[in-house]
């Protein structure tokens, strides 16, 4: 992961290498409403509550 970042509902993740991504299943699993992908931009989709789950996801980075 190179940078984190959100809107007001979705979260946009630049990654070092795309095919190590999830596919877009696995983000819908998780409650995403979808995906959008550009290259080694990411963007998940998920709604009012996205800061919350911006913080829970760098949280996730840290460990």
């Amino acid at each position: 992961m190179e940078d984190v970042t959100n809107c007001a509902t979705r979260l946009r993740v630049s990654v070092k290498d795309e095919m190590k991504l999830a596919p877009d299943s696995e983000f819908k699993k998780a409650k995403a409403h979808g995906v959008v992908r550009n290259g080694k931009a990411i963007q998940v989709i998920v709604g009012l509550s996205v800061p919350i789950v911006r913080t829970q996801f760098e949280e996730l980075l840290k460990k």
